[in-house]
């Protein structure tokens, strides 16, 4: 593909939007598995929780909400129309990881609690986390910033019943990162500070991504 053909792909949202998820799901997923290993190989890492956090319930379904969040990471590029929004949705991503990877990397902090066994559909989907997911890399969650930054995505969607829906999908999958023993609560809050710190920051109006 020469650059004249790139250019062409790339100034359809479609395409633009296909192009930046070959580019972030590889740099999701090698940077969150550096920052996980690399706590995993330190000798003394801390947790932080509060006292009432051991009578938060493990709900095992919650598991699918969890889960969820990785189609609309995908889905949230094709509700945006214009590449310039593409970009900027993109860009943010990008930001909201480099800010949580560093964060892990120099504080990284252990789930404390253990999780009980699960059986069924619900134990596959924890078996499979754990197959990539150690219990590392917790404040702030990545996983409630990418809900806010993949949320705010969602509601150019221009369906008010479709924009309720996904706000109620983004509380539920919150939530889930506790009911699922994955996350403290003290990462919830860290977690939408940096989504929402990323939205504030990187603005439709400063960002212009030009393809040469």
């Amino acid at each position: 593909m020469n650059v004249s053909e790139m250019k062409t792909w790339l100034a359809k949202p479609f395409y633009r939007s296909l192009t930046w998820l070959m580019l972030l799901v590889p740099i999701f997923f090698t940077s969150y598995q550096f920052a996980n290993q690399h706590a995993a190989n330190q000798m003394d890492v801390t947790s932080f929780y509060f006292e009432w956090e051991k009578h938060i319930p493990f709900i095992a379904w919650t598991i699918i909400p969890y889960w969820l969040l990785d189609a609309f990471y995908g889905l949230s590029f094709l509700a945006l129309r214009d590449k310039r929004d593409v970009d900027i949705h993109a860009l943010r991503l990008l930001a909201l990881q480099a800010i949580s990877i560093v964060c892990f990397i120099l504080f990284p902090l252990k789930f404390a609690f253990v999780r009980p066994e699960t059986e069924g559909i619900f134990g596959w989907l924890f078996d499979t986390l754990v197959g990539f997911d150690l219990p590392y890399n917790q404040a702030p969650s990545l996983h409630v910033s990418i809900t806010v930054v993949v949320t705010a995505a969602l509601l150019n969607i221009p369906s008010r019943l479709i924009k309720i829906l996904c706000v109620l999908n983004a509380v539920l999958i919150i939530i889930s990162v506790l009911t699922t023993y994955q996350h403290h609560f003290i990462d919830i809050p860290t977690g939408l500070i940096v989504g929402g710190l990323v939205l504030f920051l990187i603005k439709k109006k400063e960002i212009n991504v030009k393809v040469h």
